[in-house]
């Protein structure tokens, strides 16, 4: 298993995006978005418009933000180079993942590429504190089972890799102050978090925020057949 810095600095060292036009399907903040369009990407951020509405776009003007789902994108066929999937696709409504192959079938161009980076959840690693926000296990699991099924999608799989960054309980409060808008609920996330924290990993000086965290992220790369 290889250590990464950041997911960008991973994306834009390992794939060649310059000029090419990429769709990041669940883009969350837009940092990911962001960063791929100062490389050079042509960049359409999709999420769902709650989430899009709280997006800084002043400081994303590279990018064009769009309200979508993944099961039904609004754009026309065979638009683009790449489609990302950055931690976002196990979010797809398990009845809606084929659905959203279909899509990404019809939206890529000729060998366009899917990228999916998905979460892995394992002991000892952010998902211990994670899963105070979300469980999501189960349904990382299924999203695995659709995704690996590509004889069936019309999509050749490419590779299937293994990588880690190192996080911290600072990132984790960043990300629930993004997606959590009720601060009581955040608070208890965040105090449940604590408690887990402390108990599996035992910091010295029980100093959570010097921690670092093991992350762990599974890389699918599947081509448009």
């Amino acid at each position: 298993m290889k250590k990464i810095s950041s997911i960008p600095e991973f994306l834009i060292s390992t794939f060649e995006f310059r000029n090419k036009i990429l769709a990041d399907v669940g883009c969350g903040s837009g940092a990911v978005s962001g960063d791929l369009a100062k490389a050079g990407a042509k960049v359409t951020g999709i999420d769902k418009n709650n989430i899009i509405s709280k997006i800084d776009a002043g400081k994303l003007k590279q990018v064009k933000f769009f309200e979508g789902k993944a099961e039904q994108l609004p754009f026309r066929n065979s638009s683009f180079d790449y489609l990302l999937y950055s931690a976002s696709f196990h979010h797809v409504p398990l009845s809606k993942m084929k659905a959203a192959f279909v899509e990404a079938k019809r939206v890529l161009k000729k060998n366009g590429n899917i990228i999916f980076l998905e979460p892995v959840a394992l002991p000892c690693t952010y998902y211990i504190i994670a899963r105070h926000y979300r469980e999501e296990k189960r349904i990382q699991e299924e999203a695995y089972k659709i995704i690996s099924n590509t004889g069936k999608s019309g999509f050749q799989s490419i590779s299937e890799d293994f990588y880690y960054l190192l996080r911290s309980f600072a990132d984790f409060e960043s990300q629930l102050n993004f997606f959590v808008k009720s601060k009581s609920k955040r608070d208890l996330i965040l105090q449940k978090a604590k408690k887990t924290l402390l108990k599996e990993l035992k910091p010295k000086n029980k100093d959570i925020y010097k921690v670092k965290i093991r992350s762990v992220i599974r890389v699918n790369v599947l081509k448009k057949i």
